[in-house]
């Protein structure tokens, strides 16, 4: 895959964003703002993937929810797989930049991930990660496009995970990316 085509594609989803949301361009209209921004995450808060749920209770503050599945190979013959399911729940607050007149946000995230599951004690070599406890803190910083109005969203996002070891004697923050693509209805 060329490098050039993830940069190709979210200019596109960013022009596509931009002219959806000048569908309304009275400014003497009331702007009703989308609650609802439904998506899907890639690496970010839910370690590989997750579907992702936000819900914009203020202009500035938005509360996220969603859902993972992982599952981790053995490291050997004899070993199984482990399983477990990820919850990422979080607070976000979103700053408009002053730069531009588009929807483009500072986001600040802070929450964390529900990790459920049998697995999620036995020591997989992940490490600090997703092993060993039930709840991972997060604190994270975005760059998002969120249209007031609706439309399409794009974020790209860097966490700061606080795990602990399956032993419990080893604890390690971890930085991960995460890019996210949905729609705010």
């Amino acid at each position: 895959m060329d490098i050039m085509f993830p940069r190709q594609l979210i200019s596109l989803v960013l022009i596509v964003g931009g002219f959806v949301d000048c569908r309304n361009l009275n400014a003497n209209a009331p702007q009703q703002m989308a609650r609802t921004i439904v998506g899907a995450e890639a690496f970010g808060q839910g370690i590989w993937y997750s579907a992702r749920y936000s819900y914009r209770f203020h202009e500035r503050l938005l509360f996220n929810a969603g859902h993972s599945y992982i599952e981790i190979p053995a490291t050997n013959a004899v070993d199984r797989n482990a399983t477990f399911n990820i919850v990422p729940v979080s607070l976000s607050a979103l700053w408009q930049l002053p730069f531009t007149s588009l929807p483009l946000h500072a986001e600040f995230l802070f929450g964390g991930n529900i990790v459920i599951g049998a697995d999620r004690t036995e020591r997989t070599g992940v490490r600090a990660t997703v092993t060993g406890q039930n709840f991972t803190p997060i604190v994270g910083f975005a760059i998002a496009y969120l249209p007031l109005a609706g439309g399409i969203t794009v974020r790209g996002a860097c966490y700061l995970f606080q795990g602990i070891d399956s032993i419990g004697i080893e604890s390690r923050r971890l930085p991960w990316l995460g890019a996210s693509f949905g729609y705010a209805l």
